[in-house]
């Protein structure tokens, strides 16, 4: 008998593993949960600014940079800046890079594509006030310990494009099982 082991703060959705079993195709798995040792109702904020644009528009990026300088310059930098697009990451990078230069924000700005990953993480770590602009390859399996990092943005919820062959198949077949993907998959 073979055994596998996965770990992660996000496999199970209050304490339930169910979905991630289902998606991993396993069977009779044994789980285990713990109790994160963080206080986030006193160690955490939730800011989500009213009167946005419709996340569509073409106005949404721009709005997007100006609602984060308010919470850049809170926090000292010490930002990451997550984009759930290339574009939009080098258009929020290009107005902070503005923005910062015409308010005299001398914070360390960091653009994915710039040097590798690695490199990256180690020089925002490094400057201990920079801000990071990155997309998909910053989400997941970063860990920024310490003071260097007080902020994350997210420009909008990543979801998986609809045209995506994969999910097509996953929300075509719940859809003939009369689920709604949206709610269960998604």
């Amino acid at each position: 008998p073979r055994a596998w082991i996965f770990t992660s703060a996000t496999l199970a959705v209050k304490s339930d593993f169910s979905h991630y079993i289902a998606q991993m195709g396993l069977h009779a798995a044994e789980t285990g949960f713990w109790e994160s040792p963080f206080d986030y109702e006193a160690q955490a904020l939730l800011y989500a600014p009213q009167n946005m644009p419709d996340p569509n528009s073409s106005a949404y990026t721009a709005a997007v940079a100006a609602v984060s300088l308010p919470v850049i310059q809170a926090s000292e930098g010490r930002a990451f800046v997550l984009c759930t697009s290339l574009k939009a990451m080098r258009e929020v990078h290009a107005l902070l890079k503005e923005a910062f230069a015409e308010n005299g924000m001398e914070y360390p700005l960091l653009l994915q594509g710039e040097s590798t990953r690695t490199e990256l993480l180690d020089r925002f770590r490094a400057h201990g006030n920079a801000v990071l602009v990155g997309s998909q390859s910053f989400w997941e399996g970063v860990d920024v310990r310490g003071e260097a990092l007080s902020v994350v943005i997210i420009d909008k919820l990543p979801f998986a494009p609809p045209d995506d062959p994969v999910l097509s198949a996953r929300i075509d077949k719940m859809n003939e099982e009369g689920k709604n993907a949206f709610m269960e998959y998604q």
